[in-house]
């Protein structure tokens, strides 16, 4: 019995279309793993301004539950220390600091305006207003 033959041109593949396939793939997985890198940096990212965020706002409840007369409230201070060097494991670590402007925005009324600054994350500024009469 004798092998049929394949029509001229259809024998399969040649050497520069497998190199061209190859090619193409090449390019598509590289930008696949530049793709999961920027993924994997904007995750680390968006966990450090959540962690920064949540710090602020434990910071800001803890200040809003000061008693009224308590002189922080009914003072006006900038860049007041509240915590130094608060370590979040896998976000790194944070300085919390408050400002109060007493009478603002209206008479009786302290303005808190909470900020958190951590390594490689922008400032996070969280404010708030406590009634002090």
């Amino acid at each position: 019995m004798k092998p049929t033959q394949q029509p001229l041109g259809q024998q399969g593949f040649s050497l520069v279309e497998l190199l061209v396939a190859i090619t193409i793939l090449s390019v598509g997985l590289f930008a696949l793993a530049q793709m999961q890198t920027i993924a994997m940096k904007s995750g680390t990212v968006a966990q450090k301004i959540t962690a920064a965020t949540s710090l602020g706002q434990e910071a800001m409840e803890d200040i809003l539950s000061w008693d009224p007369s308590n002189p922080a409230l009914n003072t006006t201070a900038v860049s007041v220390v509240y915590a130094n060097n608060v370590q979040v494991t896998g976000a790194g670590s944070f300085n919390i600091t408050y400002a109060t402007t007493i009478n603002t925005p209206a008479i009786g009324t302290t303005q808190i305006v909470v900020s958190v600054v951590g390594n490689g994350v922008q400032s996070v500024v969280i404010t708030g207003y406590k009634r002090v009469v």
